[in-house]
C-alpha cells in the first residue's frame, strides 16, 4: 500500500508538472501588451479558471497598417484546449497582409478541421481597426458591446457564425462600424457572463450592459481593471 501510495503521489506531481509548463506556455503565447494604434486605446486582461483555459487574445498589425484583433475561446478545456489555442494563434499571426476579418476565419476554420479532431474547435471574433471604423466577423462568440460617448448607451452587435472546426463552408459577415473619440468596443468571451457569484447568480449580458454603462470614462486599462462585482 505504501508503494502505491508513493506512485500515486508521483504520477500526481509530474501531472502538475506538465500542467503548470502547459499553463506558463500558453500564457508565454498571449500578447505582453497591446501595441499603440493612432486614435485608438486598446488594453486586455485574461483570467483562466484552470491551470490551462481555452480562452485566447492576440493582435497583430498587418503590412497594409490595420491592427487586427482577435478574442476566441476554445471549445475543450485543459491541454486539449491549449493545443486549439496554439493552432488558432499560428494561423492568426501568419495570415496575409490584409486579410479581412472574414478571411482571417475562414483560415483558422480551415485549419482546425484539417486537424480532423471532433474537439479541436473554437469561437472567436476578429476585429479590423482602420481610421475610424471597425471591421468585425464572429465565430459563435458573445456580442461585441459598443458604448457611445455623445449617449453613454451600449448597444451589443450579434453576428450570426457557428464555431472554427466544426462545420466545413461556413460563412463570416463582416460589418462594418464607425466609432467617435470617446467610444468604448468591448469584446469578452462568454467566462464573463457565465461567471457566477456566492448566490450561484450568473453575471449575464444585462449586468455586463450595465456595468460598461455605468463605468467611469478613462483608459482602456482603466476600464479593464473595474471590478464589476
Amino acid at each position: 500500500e505504501e508503494g502505491e501510495r508513493r506512485l500515486l503521489e508521483a504520477e500526481s506531481r509530474r501531472r502538475s508538472a506538465e500542467l503548470e509548463a502547459a499553463r506558463r506556455l500558453q500564457l508565454a503565447m498571449l500578447p505582453r501588451e497591446a501595441p499603440e494604434v493612432p486614435g485608438f486605446d486598446l488594453a486586455f486582461r485574461m483570467l483562466t479558471a484552470t491551470e490551462v483555459g481555452g480562452d485566447y487574445v492576440d493582435l497583430r498589425i498587418t503590412d497594409g497598417g490595420r491592427t487586427l484583433v482577435a478574442v476566441g475561446d476554445a471549445t475543450s478545456h485543459g491541454l486539449q484546449a491549449g493545443m486549439v489555442v496554439a493552432v488558432a494563434k499560428s494561423l492568426f499571426q501568419g495570415g496575409g497582409a490584409d486579410g479581412s476579418p472574414a478571411e482571417v476565419l475562414r483560415r483558422v476554420d480551415a485549419g482546425l478541421q484539417a486537424m480532423h479532431e471532433r474537439h479541436a474547435s473554437m469561437a472567436m471574433v476578429v476585429v479590423a481597426v482602420d481610421g475610424s471604423r471597425l471591421q468585425v466577423a464572429s465565430a459563435a462568440m458573445p456580442p461585441l458591446m459598443l458604448r457611445r460617448a455623445a449617449s453613454t448607451t451600449v448597444e451589443e452587435i450579434l453576428l450570426p457564425g457557428v464555431p472554427l472546426g466544426s462545420l466545413g463552408s461556413s460563412t463570416y459577415p463582416v460589418r462594418e462600424l464607425a466609432v467617435a473619440p470617446g467610444d468604448v468596443v468591448l469584446l469578452v468571451s462568454d467566462g464573463v457572463v457565465e461567471a457566477v457569484d456566492a448566490g450561484g447568480e450568473p453575471f449575464g449580458y444585462e449586468r455586463l450592459a450595465a456595468a460598461l454603462r455605468a463605468a467611469p470614462g478613462g483608459s482602456a486599462e482603466e476600464l479593464a481593471e473595474i471590478d464589476a462585482g
